[in-house]
């Protein structure tokens, strides 16, 4: 990236986006990592500010700009939220009884506003934030999308339209994965699908996602959506 006739060939090959990580967050992954040629027989903390030095206006002129960190997807993730508030560990498989506890309306009312509340805690540290929620009627998605203007940041819904058929394999397998968080049937999906108000492009960018693409394409195609010169709030 320092020379340029990299950064010429960068330019040609495609659109130039820069995953923008906290410092502190660089720093506790490269200590878990002692294979990088540039950190070798150097102090981590010292060799990542003489990169930022060189490299950080470099990064900045790149065409789109995405705050990441520590917050994955997961940690906004509906199933998560939910049984943290019901007190219930994260991996456990719960029983009809709880499951009928912890989906009804207004357990559903406090996940989201736990959340929303999660993602501008986020924003306002300067990360990016997926929230990974049904979100089946359009008050709730406005409420998520406000948060974001509030702070002049970037939106895009994404629609994942997926068959019942696919959805109930994805159900049933869950019960053998032990590391799944999710507790939904193909009761409460087929209940979800009968209240959905359908997505609106006038609610804001908008991405269908078909999910017969492999997980890697879908991350591209959004991707490829969130730096187009076109995407805006």
């Amino acid at each position: 990236i320092l020379r340029e006739y990299n950064q010429s060939i960068i330019k040609q090959i495609g659109r130039q986006v820069y995953l923008r990580v906290p410092k502190n967050e660089l720093l506790l992954r490269l200590k878990k990592i002692k294979n990088r040629p540039l950190l070798k027989n150097k102090d981590p903390e010292t060799a990542l500010e003489e990169m930022f030095k060189d490299r950080s206006l470099l990064y900045e002129k790149a065409e789109c700009i995405i705050n990441t960190g520590q917050q994955t997807p997961q940690q906004v993730a509906s199933d998560i939220v939910r049984k943290k508030i019901a007190g219930i560990t994260l991996h456990d498989k719960i029983s009809k009884k709880q499951r009928t506890q912890i989906y009804t309306t207004e357990m559903t009312q406090q996940t989201y506003t736990k959340m929303r509340e999660k993602a501008e805690e986020y924003i306002q540290r300067g990360y990016s934030v997926v929230l990974d929620a049904t979100h089946i009627n359009i008050l709730d998605r406005k409420k998520a999308l406000d948060i974001a203007k509030k702070y002049n940041h970037k939106t895009l819904i994404v629609d994942l339209q997926i068959t019942k058929t696919e959805a109930l394999r994805r159900i049933e397998s869950r019960k053998f994965d032990h590391l799944s968080v999710s507790d939904a049937t193909l009761e409460i999906y087929l209940e979800q699908v009968q209240r959905l108000i359908p997505i609106s492009e006038k609610e804001g960018p908008t991405m269908v996602i078909k999910t017969d693409d492999s997980p890697h394409k879908i991350v591209k195609q959004i991707i490829r959506k969130i730096a187009s010169p076109t995407h805006s709030n």
